[in-house]
């Protein structure tokens, strides 16, 4: 059981840092006031929402072993777009779409269908572990390392995007410079 309570762990931190730095990444496009931070939390809970209905469905139909294993494709998901997060947010959706789109309504369906897919991964990563183990062996306190990882995540995220992760202030950045 102590594994998966790492996974657990490895996967609320992992979703949280994704959040603070999307958020941080797509105020560079859609501005860092309060609207487009109700934009990012609220394309995390649509896609939340969404994947943890399609992932129940899903885990319903499958046996455990094939509920985990669908737990780590989701999870592995997620990671490919937080590997090219910086590519499709920054350098296409920032910086290439920058003056190009000036709707708010456009910007808006950017952002969050930019967000959705990861996002229904992430909702999908938690009804499917569900079904593991057994239910004559189910655990108590799996759920827990999700919920213990949040204030690491906060607290990396918040480095992460001032630009300490390089060894640089967030002072000594430039205006509008990318997080790293």
């Amino acid at each position: 059981m102590g594994r998966l309570s790492v996974a657990f762990f490895l996967s609320g931190f992992g979703a949280l840092l994704c959040q603070i730095v999307w958020q941080r990444m797509l105020g560079i496009f859609a501005g860092s006031d309060s609207v487009s931070a109700a934009l990012v939390v609220g394309a995390f809970l649509a896609g939340l929402g969404l994947g943890s209905i399609l992932g129940a469905k899903l885990a319903d139909r499958l046996s455990p072993r094939r509920a985990l294993l669908g737990f780590a494709l989701a999870e592995i998901g997620v990671g490919a777009f937080a590997l090219l997060s910086k590519a499709f947010l920054y350098d296409w959706l920032a910086t290439g779409l920058a003056g190009v789109v000036d709707s708010p309504a456009a910007i808006f369906a950017l952002c969050f269908g930019g967000l959705v897919l990861p996002t229904a991964l992430m909702g999908a990563s938690l009804p499917l572990p569900a079904r593991w183990p057994p239910p004559s062996t189910r655990w108590p306190s799996g759920w827990g390392g999700s919920t213990a990882s949040t204030p690491l995540a906060r607290g990396s995220g918040r480095w992460r995007a001032a630009g300490c992760w390089r060894g640089t202030s967030a002072s000594s950045g430039r205006s509008g410079s990318p997080p790293p």
